[in-house]
This record gives structure tokens, sequence and C-alpha cells, in this order.
């Protein structure tokens, strides 16, 4: 299996990827099965209960069994389940977790750090839950949420909300919610991040782009019998109109600005697409974070600070999207956040950017930003806001 370098700081490792799946779902006790170090930056991350089993340098030498015992046995009256997730170092030791913890309720989730970054250790936790689609159960699963993501909850919010208003019952949340809700999804899923896959149903589409909903939900329809979806098409067709009176009146006094944007690929050309379409923003590079996939838009990866400087020494954007790394890498130009981490702000709110709102959301995100910058550029009235573009 081809490995991918887990010291890069600019996205999380598999093994933080399947902390972050299995610790949305409740009843499931996760245990870090390493060093404290590899279970602090997980829990400092995800904000949520986490276990480890605290190994130092005598337990890599000659043994963790005794150790990994001990915290299961006191962790396993507590949940319904418990998940181990190795770290690095005891995946390469060669012992049996499995053997070791049979008789005990315990699922051993094999992504450790070096496979790869956080969708492949999402993935394989997800495909290690016991889930068995229940074919009877109404509705549609919504999946694509990890707590890693800035926008998860936010994203849950938004897509309960217009399943809600199409008469479409939610059932699994993949992965907000229970054990037991968890695990006898329905048959239909439709997401939330397409760059997160592996969630059991067949997935109808995804839900991140105006356009990619209203085909996700028409699909839905000929599915879900008792479906209403014309409310939620009334509102992507207005939410679209708005976006396109908002950038129309601001090119009228402005240029399209160009623009880099950084992020997981999903998001990142999501971010892209609406900018383009909508604001002719000139994309000169999407500086990806994981596995790049087929674009019309000139892809590249960016993992490390060293490409994100190249890129954007080479570009020069006016307009950069994507984390705190890049923000504090520019000077002279308008930031929007889009991907892990978002430092040096508040954020209280649950923001989406999928479904309506969170296209919305995100354009006006831009569009404020970009008026920011004009106003610093041309020094216009300061007193100028973006209500003067809706």
């Amino acid at each position: 299996m081809p490995t991918n370098d887990c010291m890069n700081p600019l996205w999380p490792c598999a093994m933080t990827g399947a902390a972050s799946c299995l610790s949305g779902i409740r009843g499931i006790g996760v245990i870090i099965h390493g060093s404290s170090g590899c279970f602090f930056y997980p829990a400092t991350l995800l904000k949520t209960p986490l276990h480890c089993t605290n190994l130092i340098e005598e337990d890599i030498i000659f043994g963790a069994e005794k150790r990994l015992k001990k915290v299961v046995e006191e962790l396993s009256s507590q949940y319904d389940l418990l998940a181990v997730i190795p770290a690095c170092a005891p995946a390469v030791t060669g012992e049996d977790i499995r053997e070791i913890l049979s008789g005990y309720p315990v699922i051993v989730i094999d992504s450790p750090g070096f496979i790869g970054g956080c969708e492949e250790g999402y993935t394989t936790a997800l495909g290690s839950l016991p889930c068995c689609i229940d074919e009877e159960r109404p509705g549609v699963n919504i999946s694509g949420l990890d707590l890693i993501d800035p926008f998860c909850r936010g994203n849950l919010i938004e897509m309960e909300r217009i399943l809600g208003h199409a008469n479409i019952p939610v059932a699994a949340r993949f992965c907000l919610d229970s054990l037991l809700s968890t695990c006898r999804p329905s048959p239909l899923t439709i997401s939330t991040n397409p760059d997160l896959c592996g969630q059991p149903g067949r997935e109808i589409g995804t839900a991140l782009g105006l356009k990619n909903l209203e085909s996700s939900l028409t699909g839905l329809a000929t599915w879900c019998d008792d479906a209403d979806i014309d409310p939620i098409l009334d509102e992507i067709r207005l939410a679209g109109e708005a976006i396109d009176r908002a950038c129309d009146k601001y090119l009228r006094r402005f240029e399209p600005p160009s623009t880099t944007i950084f992020g997981g690929f999903s998001y990142a050309h999501f971010a892209a697409e609406l900018l383009s379409d909508y604001l002719d923003a000139e994309v000169t590079s999407v500086g990806c974070r994981n596995a790049i996939r087929s674009s019309r838009f000139r892809v590249e990866e960016a993992r490390d600070m060293s490409a994100v400087d190249r890129i954007l020494e080479r570009d020069k954007p006016e307009l950069v999207i994507g984390s705190s790394f890049e923000e504090r890498q520019v000077q002279n130009a308008a930031f929007v956040p889009l991907t892990y981490p978002f430092r040096g702000m508040v954020r209280l709110a649950a923001h989406p950017i999928a479904g309506v709102q969170g296209a919305l959301s995100f354009m006006e995100t831009v569009l404020n930003a970009c008026m920011d910058l004009r106003r610093r550029e041309c020094r216009i009235d300061p007193h100028t806001s973006l209500q003067e573009f809706v």
C-alpha cells in the first residue's frame, strides 16, 4: 500500500481522521493506543471525549498488553462499544491487538498516521462499524460529517432543515449520531462532503453547491414517494438570483478578483466553481490538501508550507481562500476561511457550507472580504457595505 508523509502540519493524519469519525458517534468510546502526544493532538482538535493508553518507551519495547487491557477494562462498562485506534508506534510492533482484546466489546481500527491523511482514516473507521442497511428505514442518510471540519455542525443543521422542508425524513447521520442509528442506515445517502466516501447506502448526490443540491433533491424525489421538493427548488432559484445580483453589482464597480484557493478537494472545487460562475473570478490555482480529482481548474498539491509559499509567490492573488496557514502568508490580499484550522477568530455559530445557506454564506463572506480589500485600495466611503449589493 502506498504511504504518505504523516509529519505534515497542514492536514491531520489517518489516526486523527479515524478518531474524528468515531468520536461523533454517541455510545462509542474512542481509545488512542499510543503516546500522550498522539492523543493530545486529536483531543485538542476535536474537543470531544477521547481516551489514551499513554504508552512510554518501555511499552513499545516490552509490550503494551497490560496497559491496553487495563484501559479497556476501565472503560468497557461506560460505553456500548469501544474503538481502539493504534498510533504509528504500536502499529509496527507486531502485537495482535485483536487477539489481546478478544472477549471485550471492542473494534480495532487499522489506521495509524502513516497510511495517509484524515480522509483515509475516516473511511477506514467507517468501514469498521457494524453497519447493516435497514431496507425498511424511511428517509435518507446524511454523510460527510466530520468533526475536524469547521462546517460540520452547520452542514448538519442545514441539511436537516432542507430535508424537513422537502418532507424527506433524516435517517443516519454519518458521523454525528447515536451508535444504534448509525448501525442501521437507510438505503439512500446524500453527502455534504464528497471527499469522505464509503458511507453505507446508495449515494444519490451531494448538497455542496446549488446545482448539485438541485440535482440531488431531484434524484431523491424519485425514491421518496412523499417528497415535496418544490419549496426547496424555489429556494435554490432565489438564492442563485440573489448571489448573481450581488456579484453583478460588485462587478459594476470593481474588476473580478484573482483568486487562489486551498483546502480539501471538494470544498476547494466548490469555491472555485462558485467564484468562477458568479463573480467571473480568475482562479489561478487550487492548492489541494488531499487526493486530487479531475477539474477544469489548475489543481496542485499544497500539503506543506513550502508548496503554499510557492503557489502564493507565483500567483500573487488578490483573494486567498484557505486556512490560517495561508492567512499568515498574505499581507495585501483579501482572505476567506475555508478549511481547518481557523485560528485567531471567534466562531460561535454553526456555519454551513453545504446547502442553500452554505452557498449564500460563503458568497456573502467572499464579497465582504473583497469589499474590505477595495476600501483599502481605493479609499472608498468606509460606510459602504455589502447591503448596497443585495
